[in-house]
């Protein structure tokens, strides 16, 4: 129950530090706590009150982008500047998951927005056909 917690308590940071600092929307800031929530889910959770904070600003950032965007009428994210995604109906863990392997392995694309990286990693994952 205090692991709840504490993710509750860095999503909501989360949203607060995006929205009051967009110093936030770097890559490099969206892949340490996204590196956090991959270490988090590999270790079973068991992990340190920091640890679960930037898992949890990492999880609530990549939702954030995902309920934030337009959809078209057959479920696809859109915007002229974006590669289109079709996402399918997942969970928030798995479109994290998705977003943190992607940063990872990406060290070329860190200096882009954390909103346009979270795009692309849909995109690339999740590809219209």
């Amino acid at each position: 129950m205090r692991l709840i917690g504490v993710m509750l308590a860095g999503v909501l940071l989360a949203a607060t530090a995006a929205h009051a600092n967009t110093a936030y929307g770097i890559g490099e800031e969206l892949t340490k706590n996204c590196r956090a929530y991959l270490s988090a889910v590999r270790s079973g959770w068991s992990i340190d009150p920091t640890t679960a904070l930037a898992a949890g600003q990492c999880y609530g950032y990549v939702t954030a982008v995902y309920d934030a965007v337009d959809f078209d009428g057959e479920g696809g994210l859109t915007n002229a500047t974006l590669p289109k995604a079709c996402v399918p109906n997942i969970n928030g863990n798995a479109l994290t998951e998705v977003v943190a392997n992607f940063v990872d392995q990406k060290p070329e694309l860190r200096s882009k927005a954390a909103y346009f990286l979270v795009r692309l990693a849909f995109a690339d994952k999740f590809p219209c056909k």
